[in-house]
């Protein structure tokens, strides 16, 4: 065997080798051997997520203003007393609509009302450009649940006629009727 040739065959492999080794790994660098995650785990079970309400970890009804500016981000809103950011239900109670966004610490304490909202929060709550408006915003945490059964509607009985109807990308809805 030719040393030259020998040495090249050893090089190509080992750059077969490190190259496999590399599409083993998952986005965080380590090495996955087919190990399911936890959600890939549990969906075969019948489980799915879904977000539930944790007041324990953060739950205000407060003030919430939008100074009129656009905002970066998407669907937010910042307060001073929150120490993580988190996935937040945000409702204003004057006129019933919500959205699901983020909750984030306000770096400033400014004066004003305590919740500073984006301006896509604000145009899917229905808030006017500096008009306060009361809003309710509670944390959310995931959960894995049994699916929703579909409970069939009783005979001669009509649904009520309210409805949810999406509004943009995000997880925003309002209600109608």
């Amino acid at each position: 065997m030719n040393r030259v040739t020998g040495g090249k065959r050893t090089g190509c492999w080992l750059t077969v080798l490190a190259v496999a080794g590399l599409l083993g790994c998952d986005e965080s660098g380590n090495v996955d051997f087919g190990q399911l995650t936890a959600r890939e785990a549990v969906s075969g079970v019948g489980l799915e997520e879904r977000d539930v309400e944790a007041p324990q970890v953060f739950w205000k009804n407060d003030m919430g203003l939008w100074d009129g500016r656009p905002s970066l981000g998407g669907v937010w809103v910042a307060h001073p007393e929150v120490t993580d950011p988190e996935r937040a239900i945000i409702r204003n109670t004057a006129n019933g609509n919500f959205v699901i966004g983020a909750l984030f610490r306000r770096q400033r304490d400014l004066p004003g009302p305590a919740f500073q909202v984006s301006s896509d929060a604000a145009a899917v709550l229905g808030m006017l450009a500096g008009a306060p408006a009361p809003l309710d915003v509670t944390a959310l945490r995931r959960e894995l649940a049994p699916p929703a059964q579909e409970v069939p509607a009783a005979e001669g009985r009509i649904a009520a006629p309210g409805t949810i109807k999406g509004i943009g990308p995000a997880d925003t809805y309002s209600v109608s009727n």
